[in-house]
């Protein structure tokens, strides 16, 4: 089984018990493995808890939504659930999003039982607070769980060595093209656990992600309807063909042969509500300057299948024109937009003006400082691949910039007081200890 980089977080969140602890929600898309993270963290603190699956117990989500008071749920949980609050075990509800009653009692789970630590966890979280339900700030710990990053693509290859060799700074060029020939075939699998071990099996891990698909565009027909369901297939097709794009939505309504607009914008919101899509806002010059934001899709391997429905596939390391360099750019900024979204709370980029310098990311790493980041389908970086970062660095006197590409790490010194870092792309994830 293989150890999530994300176990360490909520492993410490429950060992850190207090009085009164917050409630934990692991959220994330589905088939991520939200539910084995947590049996698995659970299982090696060796704590004793309780597991309910609201969309397997459906009746038991109908009877909680019965409940008029925090009093009355409680009286359920003791009976139904066989729980009882005050003690080590802890309270685990999976697809807790399938009661519409149950978020407005959260805030209460941390406020009246003392010494408890509930878990709830779903792959449609934001639906666990609707119907004018408020969000109970201050009384909630949220985790995003992504598929498999690509270190833990490496675990699932038992690629131990590579893992430890990521950790120094020095990588011989071998190592270095290994490290890409593995990232490629990450681009082309993904990261969904299941697709994963259908790969490593030699199985067909194609066909499993095809389900699991195809599982998606269920889950949007049972809670939307089937008009819906067209409006979320289009606009995760649309996602896919604009990686690094400028992101309109006319996209979606040509894919639907037209669409109401409004329509598009909901279902659009609710895929970034689902964390399925990631949005970057694109940022002018000024606070008053915007520009069509860039969408991003959760799973790389979704989106390059997405993509590729009705063109010739790319090749992270294969494709070699200029004309397909482009799309190849856009997996890219996909990968970084997945590893920023780890830790930041919202994506941003940077644009000068309609068309001119632009930089993909910017990274707030404090009050007084921001990282601008550019992604580069390149296996060597030249200085005038360097254009938009220091246009940005000298615009805001901003004295450090990171450009992520095919090429080896490098720290160069563009001027007494600027540095550009060159990340390698399978470097992404140690980006923060790697700047210092």
């Amino acid at each position: 089984m293989i150890q999530r980089k994300l176990a360490a977080k909520l492993s410490q969140l429950i060992k850190n018990k207090e009085e009164f602890n917050n409630v934990l929600l692991v959220e994330g898309a589905r088939q991520v493995g939200k539910t084995t993270l947590v049996r698995q963290v659970l299982g090696g603190l060796e704590l004793p808890y309780r597991e309910i699956n609201l969309e397997e117990e459906r009746e038991l989500a109908e009877k909680i939504d019965l409940c008029e008071n925090f009093s009355q749920l409680e009286q359920l949980i003791q009976l139904d659930m066989k729980f009882r609050s005050g003690g080590s075990q802890v309270l685990f509800i999976d697809e807790a999003q399938e009661s519409r009653r149950l978020g407005g009692f959260v805030r209460f789970f941390k406020e009246k039982w003392p010494h408890t630590q509930v878990i709830l966890s779903g792959s449609v979280l934001s639906r666990l607070f609707r119907d004018n339900v408020r969000y109970p700030v201050g009384r909630v710990t949220t985790l995003h769980l992504q598929p498999f990053s690509f270190e833990e693509f490496l675990m699932a290859k038992k690629e131990e060595a590579l893992l430890e060799m990521l950790k120094t700074a020095e990588l011989a060029p071998l190592t270095h093209e290994r490290l890409l020939k593995l990232l490629s075939e990450y681009v082309e699998v993904g990261g969904l656990p299941e697709v994963v071990t259908h790969y490593e099996r030699g199985l067909d891990w194609r066909q499993k992600r095809e389900m699991l698909l195809l599982g998606y565009y269920s889950d949007f027909k049972r809670v939307f309807g089937e008009e819906k369901q067209a409006y979320f297939k289009a606009a995760l097709r649309a996602t896919a063909s604009l990686l690094g794009a400028p992101f309109k939505n006319s996209a979606v309504a040509h894919l639907l042969d037209g669409g109401k607009n409004k329509t598009i914008i909901d279902a659009l919101g609710q895929l970034e509500a689902w964390k399925m899509i990631f949005r970057a806002e694109q940022r002018g010059p000024s606070v008053e300057t915007s520009f069509h934001p860039k969408r991003y899709l959760f799973d790389l391997g979704i989106a390059k299948q997405l993509r590729e429905m009705a063109i010739p596939g790319v090749s992270l390391l294969k494709t070699q024109s200029m004309d397909q360099r482009t799309p190849v750019g856009g997996l890219i900024e996909n990968l970084v937009a997945q590893v920023l979204m780890a830790d930041q709370p919202e994506l941003s980029g940077w644009k000068k003006a309609t068309s001119g310098s632009e930089v993909d990311f910017i990274v707030k790493q404090s009050a007084a400082t921001v990282l601008p980041i550019e992604c580069k389908a390149a296996y060597a970086i030249k200085n005038s691949h360097l254009g938009g970062v220091r246009d940005f660095m000298r615009r805001h006197k901003v004295t450090r910039g990171m450009v992520v590409a095919m090429a080896p790490l490098e720290r160069r010194r563009l001027s007494r007081s600027e540095e550009m870092v060159i990340l390698p792309l399978y470097l992404m994830e140690r980006w923060q200890e790697i700047l210092g």
